[in-house]
């Protein structure tokens, strides 16, 4: 699969990057998340056919692109509106679950207009409140869930906390 992926951010697919733990420190977590995207860039370089016949999968007519690492929230969230507009889908990889809020913010400054809808899978509610004012992981829905903007799109937002939820 390695072999149909270019650079850039004009893809079906693009992958981001956004190699950062600070999140995950902030919440006193085992750090470890920044090294996510290089390994995950890793495996897709080994991955196999683009046309699997056992499982029926075609994905020659899909175009991927990676169009690198984000150095901070605010790039990230240029990044993410950047893929949107270009009408791909943006597959972002972290580092701590604190890049959701961007991610989000990406979504909700793209041209695309409607009500949105987010999903978060995790082993925890992300909805805490910040630490001594900063982000970290188990924020980032709380900030979406406040943000104006968000609130403006007739939100829909559900959360599968697996191991419940943290204090």
């Amino acid at each position: 699969m390695g072999s149909i992926i270019t650079e850039g951010t004009k893809a079906t697919v693009v992958i981001l990057g956004f190699p950062h733990d600070e999140g995950v420190a902030a919440n006193g977590g085992r750090v470890g998340a920044a090294g996510g995207p290089d390994v995950v860039r890793g495996f897709i370089q080994k991955m196999g056919a683009i046309v699997n016949m056992e499982y029926g999968a075609d994905l020659r007519n899909i175009t991927v692109a990676d169009g690198g690492d984000a150095a901070d929230y605010e790039e990230l969230t240029l990044k993410v509106k950047e893929v949107i507009n270009n009408g791909g889908i943006p597959f972002v990889i972290g580092g701590g679950n604190d890049e959701s809020f961007p991610n989000v913010m990406g979504l909700l400054t793209s041209k695309l207009d409607g009500s949105v809808g987010v999903i978060n899978i995790d082993a925890h509610g992300d909805v805490r409140p910040l630490k001594d004012g900063k982000v970290h992981s188990g924020s980032p829905f709380r900030l979406m869930l406040q943000s104006e903007l968000y609130q403006s799109r007739s939100p829909q937002f559900c959360e599968f906390a697996l191991q419940g939820s943290q204090t």
